[in-house]
């Protein structure tokens, strides 16, 4: 069994709300792409994903992090 170390990728996102915020400034986007070559009859798996980072909310403010995991070509993706 072959195991690839954790892939590493960091950014920094701040994000704004309230009046005359515009959308593209409460809300964030990444997405990381990876190029795996898997020779024939082998099989591969992502085991564990993780995330870290800080916030700073006002006194009854929400924030909401979602992901989305997915391979090329797959018409379903898993949340």
């Amino acid at each position: 069994m072959h195991i690839l170390r954790s892939p590493s990728y960091s950014a920094q996102y701040a994000v704004s709300a309230g009046p005359g915020v515009p959308i593209s400034e409460n809300r964030k986007n990444c997405q990381l792409t990876l190029s795996v070559h898997v020779p024939s009859g082998f099989t591969f798996a992502i085991i564990d994903v993780g995330y870290h980072g800080y916030y700073q909310l006002d006194t009854g403010v929400k924030g909401y992090h979602s992901a989305i995991y997915y391979f090329q070509g797959q018409l379903l993706k898993r949340i």
